[in-house]
C-alpha cells in the first residue's frame, strides 16, 4: 500500500502460483489475473470492507473482507487481517 492512499491495498503471491490482488474501498471491483501454473485466468476481486491504519514507522493493522468471482459467479468470501508492531 501507499501510506498516502490507504484506501487501496495490493497483495502479491509469488511462487508456482502467482497473482496480484487489488483491494480498493473507492473502486471495490477489480479484475486480476490468477496464474495457476497450468493456465492463467481472470478473477474479479470485490472488496466488501477495507480498514487500513498501517504506517511505515509504527505499524498498525490492515483488515480486508472480499469476495472472489469467477466468470461473474461468486466463488468464495475471505477475510484477511494483518497486524504489524514493533518487537
Amino acid at each position: 500500500f501507499r501510506e498516502k492512499s490507504p484506501t487501496t491495498v495490493s497483495m502479491l503471491r509469488i511462487g508456482s502460483i502467482t497473482t496480484t490482488l487489488i483491494f480498493d474501498s473507492l473502486k471495490p471491483r477489480h479484475i486480476c489475473l490468477y496464474n495457476s501454473g497450468a493456465f492463467p485466468f481472470e478473477v474479479a476481486i470485490c472488496t466488501d470492507y477495507l480498514s487500513n491504519n498501517m504506517t511505515y514507522n509504527s505499524g498498525g493493522e490492515i483488515v480486508v473482507e472480499y469476495s472472489v468471482e469467477i466468470r461473474g459467479i461468486p466463488a468464495e468470501y475471505n477475510r484477511i487481517s494483518v497486524k504489524v508492531s514493533e518487537l
